[in-house]
């Protein structure tokens, strides 16, 4: 479990199904497009994205910023993270519970 700067515990979930809300229908498309060509559904995608390395992520990141990626490639690092903003969801403790009581998440 990660646990924010002040040492409060946080866990991340992913939720595929929320793949839906993200908000640009041509983003929507490249991604169901990608999840096709890796044979999976939208929500397998969806679930794998929000599971991947934070490694693999920032190696795409990085080789945008350095401009040596096609076109493709930064539409599809710009999808990763339009689906990463809606499909993982963050729970810090509110509190901690008494001895045997398990965490209060929000």
């Amino acid at each position: 479990m990660s646990t924010h700067e002040d040492g409060t515990p946080i866990r991340f979930k992913v939720v595929p199904e929320n793949v839906e809300y993200v908000p640009d229908p041509a983003c929507r498309a490249f991604l169901a497009e990608q999840a096709r060509a890796r044979g999976m559904t939208l929500l397998a995608y969806a679930d794998w994205v929000g599971r991947m390395p934070k490694s693999q992520l920032h190696a795409l990141r990085d080789r945008v910023k350095a401009g040596a990626v096609t076109e493709e490639e930064a539409a599809l690092y710009y999808a990763w993270c339009e689906v990463l903003s809606v499909v993982v969801e963050k729970h810090q403790s509110l509190q901690r519970g008494w001895e045997g009581e398990p965490d209060r998440w929000m």
